[in-house]
């Protein structure tokens, strides 16, 4: 095989693997490439992307409990309640007795007319189960420098919602949030 063929198959080759993979990425669920794209980062990035776009620990104090569901069908639920995937926010992820959870859903659900939102992130937990953070906050879309200030959260408004909604134990999270978070 001379110079040329070989140039022009290895530049079809790549040419049709990097089609395939773009139809690929499409076909991925949002909730499963925010997976991908924390861990990703996390593992390999997070030093040198902006800090707007590093992987952060979710606060302590937002945990709300365990739901008895998995991480899929937990989201359904949150979707069938009017909640919707909110993929403008920092991607989340925690470390727990040397292991690494990634945010498996993050959902909002509007109140007040829209003025403020519920905020839902969900975890993978053992034994099939989904841990549950969560806060109450001025909305993205009517109330952004509110919003971005992060000095309106509340999260015992959101705890209670949460309780309210839905089937959440309320099991104290073992272990510790460890994480090397550059969000705070």
């Amino acid at each position: 095989m001379d110079r040329r063929s070989f140039i022009s198959r290895v530049g079809a080759g790549a040419i049709l693997g990097a089609t395939v993979a773009g139809i690929s990425w499409y076909a991925i669920p949002l909730n499963e490439k925010r997976r991908v794209i924390s861990k990703v980062s996390y593992e390999y990035a997070n030093d040198y992307v902006p800090k707007s776009q590093a992987v952060c620990g979710p606060p302590e104090d937002e945990y709300v409990g365990l739901v008895s569901d998995d991480p899929d069908s937990f989201r359904t639920t949150l979707q069938n309640n009017n909640f919707e995937s909110f993929p403008h926010s920092f991607l989340h992820a925690f470390k727990r007795d040397g292991e690494m959870y990634y945010e498996r859903g993050n959902l909002i659900r509007y109140y007040e007319n829209g003025d403020w939102q519920l905020h839902v992130r969900i975890f993978d937990a053992p034994n099939n189960q989904t841990y549950v953070f969560g806060h109450y906050e001025p909305s993205q879309q009517n109330n952004t420098e509110k919003h971005e200030s992060g000095d309106h959260i509340n999260t015992e408004k959101g705890h209670e919602l949460l309780n309210s909604l839905f089937d959440i134990k309320d099991k104290s999270f073992e272990g510790t949030l460890d994480i090397d978070s550059r969000c705070s």
